[in-house]
């Protein structure tokens, strides 16, 4: 612990202001002697080595002078001591005399290595000259001069590093005295620095640390001066505001909670996960709690309707970006549904992370219900009144439009909604409806809506029909006006369909009549002369036709006409029968529709023959079998009149009635001619059978079935009874039979049933059905009847290209063998 606490305050000191102050300064102290020396001491050497140069060159040049006089005053005996007392100057190593021809004279002392020595050689005026005085190591100045002929050279041997050494001695010495003065100029600075700077600077940082109050800042500053006492001055008023602020907030931090708790809105601090941390009485009030405290720690997601709590992980995510927002959630309370109203606010801590979250819940399920209630009226007030059948126009009691709806706009092709708020000048709004004599119109009007007391009703006609005006005056509970209610309704709709209703009425009698009037007609010319005289009472137009496919050998197309007043037959070698038969029919009975040409100039391909007779539209239909189109029903108008929309609607109507009575009609002939029906059940003989069957087969890809049904032991009845149980299985397969059904007797005791449309999973369950409502039959034998019954789907069981007869008698034959051996067992 003590080494711990060492290092702590080792630490605190070392990162004291002080210190590092007095450490600054004391480096900078250091740095800057240590700079001044490296400066003075390379100034020192440039000017030693420069001075040096100069001194060994003016020695040189004496040694030179002296020598040349010497030697011109033939004094060669005195070189020697020449030479000798140069080498005096212990900066000059030896000295040398050298004559071309003549030994040298040597004076000092000469290395016998000279390849390290530097050669100094100086010039005349700066020419020729080469190196210079080195002080790193030894140098040989050379000079040379010429007297009685001969070239004599002077060299000088000069020791560098001796002049270096000397100098460094010499340049250090005077730096000493530098740092001496210099560090005393320090101690001093440090001295004042620490009377005049540390020392208030610690004062002030040792109440800083010690959490001193406003008074002892307050005394400081007055023992201290300048500006450190103006610190500890503004520092004790900071700490006087601070003091206060923070009573203040405390205060207030005790009337928050003191309001949180006692606030009419329900209150609840919930963490981040959603835990409730402190709720008020209100709270608990409404989240059916006795107790406050109770809700600490709650999941405040248990409370919220299921449907909303994603909404609420939002609302709370959200809170990184908007501090403080609101929405509507819904509660769930023993059952009960509460709508509340939730502001949500954040409290972050220190380091700007979501603390919690507070929230502000106001129960507004009666306002909530009772807006329903109001939207739900004026939902309710609005789609009545848009939606109503008339045009509706609300006028305010300053003339301005201040609503309408949708019939409104769609009457004067308008949007009511860019009229809200305009002037309303009714000789302009309504002129859109092109009222015939609107001036008249509005004349009467406008006396009357100057002096509205009472509704005005007024009907006015216009290109496309006639409308009703009503003008209802609205007025308040002090019975003021206030607006001017105009309602608009197109009455022209209901006696357009009055009339239509009763030509529609017309129709259908006609059709009635035509139904009637062909369904007794056995003769197909009868039935088609009977036709054409009925259809000309109900179309009414200039020309029409039937043309029926021939069935007759060398008979293409049977045709019959009715132009004007004339009804005729035609052949086929009437121009018009041509185009009928080669034209019409071909382009008509593929499309099993009706087809309409407004204009038949236009189709000069195929339109020649009905143009030349006058014919400008025609619209055709087809006549169309159980099994087959029969033919084509046509009409034709000439110029100045139109095919109208009742006419294609008699044409489509008409044609199955003509289809039936012909299909009938050619039956009635067939029957005539064959005798197809049993004599005894009434029902068509097996003779039929084969066509029966080339129908159903010419319906391609269509599934029907065939059902065989056999009484069994019906040879051991008497003749009369065997007749009587013939007629009452007949009347019973008729009675239980769909009217689509086509049934045969085949033989004495054997029926078939054709069944059009009937799929494979239901024919068993009909045959069946059959069989038990014949073999319920009452009669005279009950204990020799029995039925037998077989069934083949088609075209399904025609896999193996067997006939459908064929397969449904082995069938029944098998069904009648099992049921034998069955009884027999």
């Amino acid at each position: 612990m003590d080494s711990v606490a060492g290092m702590h305050v080792s630490n605190r000191w070392t990162h004291s202001v002080v210190t590092r102050m007095v450490g600054c300064f004391c480096l900078g102290g250091v740095l800057l002697s240590i700079g001044l020396g490296v400066i003075e001491y390379s100034r020192s050497m440039k000017l030693v080595e420069v001075a040096t140069s100069q001194q060994m060159l003016l020695t040189a040049r004496n040694l030179q002078d002296v020598l040349h006089s010497l030697i011109a005053a033939g004094r060669d005996n005195a070189v020697q001591s020449a030479l000798n007392i140069f080498t005096q100057d212990p900066r000059i190593v030896g000295v040398r005399l050298d004559t071309r021809g003549e030994p040298s004279i040597t004076a000092g002392r000469w290395d016998n290595d000279m390849s390290n020595h530097a050669i100094w050689v100086p010039g005349d005026g700066g020419s020729h000259a080469r190196g210079h005085l080195e002080l790193d190591r030894r140098t040989i100045l050379m000079t040379s001069f010429l007297e009685g002929g001969k070239t004599h050279t002077v060299e000088m041997l000069i020791d560098g590093p001796f002049i270096r050494q000397r100098t460094q001695g010499q340049v250090i010495a005077q730096l000493s005295s530098v740092w001496i003065v210099l560090g005393t100029l320090t101690l001093v600075g440090l001295l004042m620095l620490r009377r005049w700077l540390i020392a208030p600077l610690s004062s002030i940082i040792d109440l800083t640390r010690s959490g001193a109050g406003a008074a002892a800042f307050e005394h400081t500053g007055e023992r201290l001066h300048g500006e450190f006492g103006d610190v500890c001055h503004a520092i004790s008023r900071m700490l006087r505001r601070l003091d206060e602020t923070t009573d203040q907030l405390r205060r207030r931090e005790q009337a928050f909670e003191h309001l949180y708790q006692f606030a009419p809105a329900a209150m609840i601090s919930v963490d981040p996960d959603g835990k409730v941390i402190q709720a008020n009485r209100r709270a608990a009030e409404l989240l059916g709690w006795a107790d406050e405290r109770g809700l600490v720690g709650a999941e405040i997601l248990s409370f919220i309707a299921a449907e909303d709590r994603g909404l609420f992980r939002q609302c709370i995510d959200r809170l990184d970006l908007d501090r403080l927002h609101g929405a509507e959630l819904r509660i769930e309370l023993h059952g009960d549904v509460r709508d509340l109203s939730v502001e949500f606010a954040a409290v972050h801590d220190k380091d700007g992370r979501l603390a919690h979250v507070r929230l502000s819940l106001i129960d507004i399920t009666e306002t909530k219900r009772l807006d329903r209630h109001i939207a739900e009226q004026r939902r309710l007030m609005d789609l009545v009144i848009h939606h109503m059948s008339d045009a509706i126009l609300l006028i305010g009691a300053d003339g301005r439009i201040l609503s309408g709806n949708h019939r409104l706009g769609q009457l004067l092709n308008i949007n009511v909604n860019d009229l809200v708020g305009h002037d309303y000048d009714p000789a302009d709004f309504w002129s859109r409806l092109e009222l015939v004599n609107y001036a008249a119109f509005m004349q009467r009007l406008a006396p009357a809506i100057a002096r509205l007391d009472h509704p005005i009703q007024e009907q006015v006609e216009t290109r496309d029909g006639a409308f009703l005006f009503q003008i209802i005056p609205v007025f308040d509970e002090r019975q003021q006006l206030v607006a001017q209610l105009w309602v608009v309704q197109e009455v022209s709709a209901n006696l357009r369909n009055r009339r239509l209703l009763e030509q529609q009425a017309q129709q259908l009698r006609a059709l009635q009549r035509v139904g009637r009037n062909l369904q007794q007609i056995d003769d197909i010319e009868t039935l088609l002369t009977r036709a054409m005289m009925e259809l000309d009472r109900v179309f009414g137009v200039e020309a029409m036709g039937l043309a029926l496919r021939g069935t007759e050998a060398g008979h293409r197309c049977r045709q019959i006409l009715k132009i004007a007043e004339t009804q005729c037959p035609l052949n086929m070698g009437a121009p018009l029968a041509h185009a009928v038969a080669s034209e019409l029919m071909p382009r008509v009975l593929p499309n099993r529709a009706t087809s309409f040409w407004t204009d038949l100039s236009q189709y000069e391909d195929w339109t020649e023959a009905f143009t030349g007779a006058g014919f400008e539209s025609m619209a055709a239909t087809t006549i169309g079998g159980r099994y087959q189109t029969q033919g084509v029903f046509w009409i034709a108008r000439r110029g100045g009149n139109r095919i109208e929309r009742h006419h294609l609607f008699l044409l489509e109507a008409l044609a199955p009635l003509l289809a039936v009575s012909l299909e009938n009609a050619q039956l009635r002939q067939s029957m005539c001619n064959l005798s197809l029906t049993d004599p005894v059940t009434g029902l068509p003989s097996r003779q039929l059978l084969k066509r029966m069957m080339a129908r159903q087969v010419a319906r391609v890809n269509q599934p029907w079935t065939m059902i065989a049904l056999e009484l069994d032991h019906f040879d051991a009845l008497p003749d009369t009874a065997g007749e009587r149980l013939l007629k009452r299985v007949s009347g019973v397969l008729l009675e239980q039979c769909r009217a689509s059904d086509e049934i045969v007797r085949f033989d004495k005791s054997q029926f078939i049933v054709i069944s059009p449309t009937l799929e494979i999973h239901q024919s068993q369950r009909y045959a069946q059905r059959l069989a038990d409502a014949v073999a319920r039959l009452d009669h005279d034998h009950p204990g020799q009847f029995h039925v037998t019954v077989a069934v083949a789907n088609l075209p399904h069981d025609q896999a193996d290209g067997r006939a459908p007869l064929t397969i449904v008698l082995e069938r029944l034959a098998d069904a009648r063998q099992k049921r034998l051996v069955g009884r027999a067992t």
